[in-house]
């Protein structure tokens, strides 16, 4: 008995004492004013202004991927860079003021709405590639034609320093494993039905 008082005695002075602590703590961390802030921002806009261009990064690196890449001026400082890697269509939307780029592989996949079993198995395959790849696997419906299509997109950070190709390649490359862990799934899941 005694001992669970002298226990929570003890537990209540170590509360009291780390709050103490963390209120010193706090007090020694000066606020940031405005200016403090200003200055880190024109630090950071310095900087990038220093850097190589996210489209002329990727421009290299697709070129040195042996692709031909069409540049589209959106305007504002927004590209979107079309190319073919492996008989694949892929783009690649640019921002100047961002350091990421998002890549897109669009309508590698298609089927009719109406068919609700397939629906069902390409749900269920799309968030089981979500959970286990990097890559995000959308899909859009077009009512125009009634069919649903297939896209993956990747954000990636562009970097100068490093190898930023073998970055862009090894993603490149991760479409096609979507695709044929998406093609394995779907052939398995028709079979499956058949049964």
């Amino acid at each position: 008995m005694i001992s669970g008082i002298i226990g929570g005695i003890l537990a209540v002075l170590a509360w009291h004492l780390w709050q103490n602590y963390r209120s010193k703590e706090m007090k020694e961390v000066p606020e940031p004013t405005t200016r403090d802030v200003a200055n880190e921002a024109s630090e950071v806009g310095q900087v990038l202004s220093q850097m190589k261009s996210c489209k002329d990064i990727v421009l290299d690196s697709l070129r040195q991927l042996q692709c031909e890449p069409q540049v589209e001026d959106l305007g504002e400082g927004k590209y979107t860079i079309n190319f073919e890697y492996q008989a694949e269509n892929f783009s690649i939307n640019i921002e100047s003021t961002c350091r990421f780029v998002t890549l897109y592989d669009v309508f590698w996949y298609s089927f009719d709405e109406n068919d609700l079993e397939q629906l069902s198995n390409v749900k269920n395959i799309v968030n089981n590639i979500n959970w286990l790849s990097s890559l995000n696997v959308c899909y859009s419906q077009s009512d125009e034609n009634n069919m649903i299509n297939l896209h993956t997109t990747y954000s990636m950070l562009c970097f100068e320093e490093g190898n930023f190709t073998a970055y862009l390649r090894h993603i490149l490359r991760e479409c096609f494993v979507v695709h044929n862990n998406f093609f394995k799934q779907i052939a398995e899941a028709s079979a499956k039905n058949k049964d």
